[in-house]
């Protein structure tokens, strides 16, 4: 193949790339604590402990434990949020470890080695053990191959496979 075929290959079948993974904004980390109901009772106590603690006592002292509670639960949320922006950007270390996996590609005549996600739809990949890739192949040739396809149909044993040009055993 040329560069024309190439891209003539694109654009009929696209191309590899991983789905993009919408992160949370820490706005919106905030938002959600505000979905738990303890949080909920929480502020509605904090808001009438300072309605009473006013009425009852005055602005001089009154307004003392609404203000500690409403400090607790800010601490709460800045915890929280703390801990699952930490999580976030753990998971997308993650993903970006993942999207540095390599395989070697007959191309154009040419062995490559190339990222698993800039395979394209009529390549020849050469699979070596413990490589991973995560396309959909077709097997010409091989010896004693597996494939994990629980992701797909959720079978936990991995799948002996066998080539177009490799004898079936009796």
């Amino acid at each position: 193949d040329d560069d024309s075929k190439l891209e003539e290959r694109s654009k009929a079948f696209g191309t590899n790339k991983r789905r993009e993974i919408k992160t949370k904004s820490v706005w919106e980390m905030i938002g959600e604590q505000f979905e738990d109901k303890i949080l909920r009772i929480l502020i509605a106590a904090a808001f009438v402990s300072l309605a009473i603690g006013i009425w009852q006592e005055g602005w001089k002292k009154g307004w003392i434990e609404g203000l500690t509670i409403y400090i607790a639960v800010t601490i709460i949320i800045t915890v929280t949020v703390a801990t699952d922006y930490a999580k976030e950007k753990q998971f997308q270390k993650l993903m970006e470890a993942r999207e540095n996996q390599y395989s070697t590609v007959i191309r154009n005549g040419k062995h490559e080695h190339m990222s698993i996600y800039k395979l394209m739809v009529g390549d020849l990949v050469q699979i070596s053990e413990g490589d991973s890739v995560p396309a959909d192949i077709v097997l010409l040739k091989g010896t004693k191959i597996t494939a994990d396809e629980s992701n797909i149909t959720g079978e936990p044993e991995h799948l002996d496979k066998t080539g177009l040009g490799d004898e079936e055993e009796p």
